[in-house]
C-alpha cells in the first residue's frame, strides 16, 4: 500500500511532527510512504529546520511530493488533480490529511477519486477563518474515517458538524499523539543560553494567537517591576513574531527569542519549568514532551490541552489571564518544588503518550 501523509508545509507544528512520525513508524515493510506539502507559506522556517526535518524523512526512506502553491485557495482543484494524475492515486492507496489546509486539498482529492481518507483533526476550534470553506471541506469528506487526538477534539468536532447543519456520523476514533525523543539531528549544537542564577522558562511553539504566546508576554511585563530573577526564552516563529520581539525590545523585558529550531524537544530537560499558555489546542504535544522528560509544567486550561493531564493531579490556570499566568510563574520562582511532578503522573504518561503506542493504533485502522 501507498500511505500519502497531506501536510501544510514542512514548518514548525504539532501535526507535522505527528505525520512525521506515522510516516517513520505506521507502516508495514511493503508499504511505501509520502509526506506531501500543499501551501507554500509567506515567511516560510529557518533553512536549517527544513533541511533538518528533510533529513529524517529521507533517513526513514520517506520521500516528499511538492503539491503547493502560493495562489491558495484558487489553485488547489488543479494541485489536487496533477497530483492524482501524477501519482496515479487509486482505491489501492490511502491519504492521510493532517488539519484544515489539507481537508481542503483532501476534499478535491475526493471528488477526483476513489481513494481512502482518514483525517487526523488536531484542533478543537474548526474554521474560524473560512466558514464557507469549513463547510464544504466537511460535506465533502462527510464519510471519511475522522481520527481526534483527544476525545475533547471530536466532541467539539461533532457540535461545528451540528451547527452546520451536517449530521455527524460514528466514524470518530480517538488516538492520543505519541512522543519521540531523539538528539542524533543536525541541530546537535544549538543549545539555550541559560541564566545558571535565574530560573529558566521555556515556550516552544508557533507564534500565534492561539498559542497565546501575547499572553505570556503581557504576563512578563506584569513581573517586570517585582520579579528579576527569571528568563524566558521563546523557541518558534510565527506571524507574531515581529511585534512580539518589538515590544520585549521597548520595554526590556528578560525574554530571548530563538526562533524554530529543529527537534526543540531535546532542550526541554535544560529549563526549569515550561510554559503553555494556549488559548485552545487538539491535545498539547508540548505538555507531553514536558512530563515525560520530568519538567514541571505551568498550562492553561484550554480545550483539548486539558485533556493531556486527565489522571494526572497538576495544577492548570485560566485561559488568556495574564495575572494568574505571572502568578502561578512567581510561585515556581519562590517554590520550585511545588510543581514536582509525581511518579503516578509519569506512569500515566510514559504508558499513553508513545510514539509506537500512536503508530500501533493507526496501523490498525489503515487495515480496516
Amino acid at each position: 500500500m501507498r500511505i500519502f501523509h497531506v501536510i501544510t508545509a514542512i514548518q514548525p507544528g504539532g501535526a507535522e511532527i505527528i505525520a512525521k512520525l506515522l510516516a517513520k513508524y505506521a507502516r508495514s515493510p511493503e508499504d511505501k510512504v509520502y509526506i506531501v506539502t500543499v501551501r507554500k507559506p509567506k515567511n516560510g522556517p529557518e533553512p536549517n529546520y527544513i533541511k533538518d526535518f528533510l533529513a529524517q524523512l529521507k533517513k526513514a526512506n520517506v520521500d516528499v511530493i511538492d503539491a503547493s502553491t502560493t495562489v491558495f485557495p484558487y489553485f488547489v482543484p488543479v494541485k489536487a488533480l496533477k497530483f492524482i494524475i501524477k501519482n496515479r492515486v487509486s482505491s489501492k492507496d490511502l491519504v492521510h490529511l493532517h488539519t484544515d489546509i489539507p481537508e481542503f486539498f483532501g476534499a478535491f482529492v475526493r471528488l477526483f477519486s476513489n481513494v481512502k481518507i482518514i483525517r487526523t483533526i488536531h484542533n478543537s476550534v474548526f474554521w474560524p477563518e473560512n466558514p464557507v470553506v469549513g463547510k464544504f471541506v466537511e460535506k465533502v469528506l462527510h464519510n471519511s474515517q475522522r481520527v481526534g487526538v483527544t476525545d475533547r477534539v471530536i466532541v467539539e468536532h461533532d457540535k461545528f458538524l451540528k451547527n452546520k447543519e451536517i449530521k455527524p456520523l460514528q466514524n470518530a476514533a480517538t488516538i492520543y499523539n505519541g512522543v519521540e525523543f531523539d538528539t542524533s539531528y543536525e541541530d546537535a549544537s544549538i543549545d539555550l543560553t541559560l541564566e545558571p542564577d535565574a530560573v529558566n522558562f521555556l515556550f516552544i511553539g508557533r507564534l500565534e494567537h492561539q498559542k497565546g504566546i501575547d499572553v505570556l508576554i503581557d504576563a512578563v511585563s506584569l513581573l517586570s517591576q517585582q520579579l528579576k530573577n527569571y528568563v524566558v526564552h521563546v523557541i518558534g516563529d510565527g506571524p507574531l513574531k515581529d511585534e512580539l520581539k518589538g515590544r520585549v525590545s521597548r520595554n526590556a523585558l528578560p525574554v530571548t527569542f530563538y526562533g524554530a529550531i529543529p527537534n526543540a524537544s531535546r532542550l526541554i530537560g535544560d529549563a526549569d519549568c515550561v510554559i503553555i499558555p494556549s488559548r485552545f489546542e487538539g491535545f498539547g504535544l508540548v505538555a507531553a514532551e514536558a512530563i515525560l522528560q520530568g519538567r514541571p509544567v505551568i498550562a492553561t486550561d484550554a480545550p483539548g490541552l486539558s485533556e493531556v493531564f486527565t489522571g494526572t493531579n497538576e495544577h492548570l490556570i485560566p485561559v488568556e489571564d495574564a495575572p494568574r499566568l505571572a502568578q502561578a510563574m512567581t510561585a515556581f520562582t519562590s517554590e520550585p518544588n511545588m510543581h514536582l511532578l509525581s511518579d503516578e503522573t509519569k506512569e500515566i504518561f510514559s504508558k499513553r503518550y508513545t510514539a509506537k503506542a500512536m503508530a500501533a493504533a493507526y496501523l490498525e485502522l489503515y487495515g480496516e
